[in-house]
């Protein structure tokens, strides 16, 4: 037999089997018709469990599964993962889980009693009553197919969409986890830090107000706090990094490639809550850490991120909730953040209310005033205010009080030029510390310091030259009294 005839024997023979294979995946008796791949109640899921020798995500054979648990008094569903012995966790897609398992309840086989090689890998569904659903998987789906067999109270086997196989075995559960970077709960963070090579931002609320810790000690807007976090709340990651490329949680913070030993950036929020624990209330905080490492390539569009999620409880040590998992985000989401205290700190200068400030101190180099008041009218020891002094007086503090800066800038308070300023401590009767301001006059414009941060009014000097022109007349008051004299 000649070189080119066995090589077309060998062709035909390749073909007659692909033709025998196709054959038995589409050939089915006439009077079998689809039936339900398996028979359950989506609502009524509590357990997803995946079992697969390899997948996109795991290099390894592994087990995944997604079940519902209580996290911080809500029910969610969680996805649950070994890596080298420990078990790891993340949340799942709520809305994904759903999704499949809808797609699952209505999916269709067609029976066959002749499966075969059932090694692609295992699903099994755990019911509310502890039931289960199980579908075992063809190794080689073939024609848009894959041989099933089924145990959902009968025994079964036939044939299905591979769309599930692909989806449930090849791309895997851990495709299933939520995109969102941080946890957001409806008190919203309690405390929220950013650091980066260029400083350290950190914001507290307690009792429903934000201040600033960190870099300097502020009253923060509340609208820029709202915002900031949530800005944080809304970030999600773009995709995770395959389990196979960060065996050890710890290694991926050393890991090169990853750039978390040397961080971009380091983002920590707390979260205070309450947990019932039979009769007692137990408060707690939930801290979520992201660190924002190296880009992914040479476009800088997207960073690696690690992300980890504990809950700190009483004097417990801190237990991981979820993760650590490392993802990537695009870089021009995290640009919009800033360790810069500007942005946050609150526009208007003295907290207390107008009503409630009732010692004031009014000092230059050459002299110095001290009045009070017991109700409306201002007075010093001697006499009461002038009228239009008192007035003077109600206009500046309602300023100080309630009118925003159009501008903050962040100065070195040792340099401020007291020989140019006026004093003025204030003193209110509501508990808070004085507070100890120094004015100037900038053309127009009214400059207000209160340690290291500066605010500029616009159209204010005239309050400037009122307190110059009280100041100087108080001055020369004490030094024609007799009591001034020698």
């Amino acid at each position: 037999m000649s070189e080119r005839s066995v090589i077309v024997s060998v062709v035909l023979a390749l073909v007659m089997v692909g033709v025998w294979r196709l054959s038995l995946i589409n050939t089915r008796p006439t009077d079998t018709q689809p039936v339900a791949l398996i028979d359950f109640d989506p609502a009524a899921v509590d357990r997803i469990e995946v079992s697969v020798t390899a997948s996109a995500d795991v290099s390894t054979e592994s087990t995944i599964v997604i079940e519902r648990a209580i996290l911080f008094g809500s029910s969610r569903w969680m996805v649950r993962y070994e890596m080298n012995g420990e078990t790891l966790s993340w949340p799942a897609d709520e809305g994904r889980v759903r999704a499949g398992l809808r797609v699952l309840s209505t999916a269709t086989m067609e029976s066959r009693s002749n499966a075969s090689d059932m090694t692609g890998g295992t699903l099994t569904l755990t019911m509310a009553d502890t039931s289960t659903r199980v579908v075992s998987f063809g190794a080689d789906p073939l024609a848009g197919r894959v041989e099933v067999a089924v145990n959902d109270g009968s025994e079964r086997t036939g044939l299905t969409d591979a769309e599930i196989f692909e989806a449930l075995i090849r791309t895997g559960l851990l495709a299933w986890r939520d995109p969102h970077a941080l946890l957001t709960m409806n008190a919203g963070p309690s405390q929220i830090e950013l650091e980066s090579p260029s400083g350290t931002l950190s914001i507290v609320r307690r009792q429903g107000r934000w201040s600033m810790l960190e870099p300097i000690q502020s009253l923060v807007r509340t609208e820029s706090a709202r915002e900031l976090a949530g800005h944080l709340a809304a970030l999600s990651l773009d995709g995770f990094e395959p389990v196979s490329h960060h065996n050890e949680p710890v290694d991926a913070l050393a890991n090169l490639k990853y750039g978390f030993a040397q961080p971009l950036a380091t983002i920590v929020t707390e979260t205070d809550f309450r947990m019932r624990d039979g009769e007692a209330v137990q408060p707690g905080t939930l801290r979520q850490r992201m660190i924002v490492g190296s880009p992914t390539d040479a476009t800088g569009q997207q960073v690696f991120v690690y992300l980890e999620w504990s809950r700190l409880t009483g004097d417990a040590p801190p237990e991981t909730i979820a993760g650590p998992v490392v993802g990537r985000v695009a870089t021009e989401v995290l640009n919009k953040l800033t360790t810069r205290p500007e942005p946050y700190i609150h526009p208007v200068i003295l907290t207390s209310l107008p009503a409630s400030i009732d010692r004031l101190t009014i000092s230059d180099p050459r002299a110095a005033l001290q009045i009070r008041r017991d109700g409306v009218p201002w007075r010093t020891d001697e006499q009461l205010l002038l009228p239009d002094e008192t007035e003077f007086i109600q206009t500046l503090l309602k300023h100080l009080t309630e009118s925003p800066a159009d501008a903050i800038t962040i100065v070195d308070a040792d340099l401020i030029d007291r020989d140019a300023a006026i004093g003025l401590r204030v003193i209110a009767n509501d508990g808070s510390t004085p507070v100890d301001l120094y004015l100037f006059q900038s053309n127009d414009n009214l400059l207000v310091a209160a340690g290291p941060i500066a605010r500029q009014y616009p159209e204010s000097g005239h309050l400037f030259a009122q307190l110059r022109a009280l100041l100087d007349r108080a001055s020369a008051t004490t030094e024609q009294s007799p009591t001034s004299q020698p």
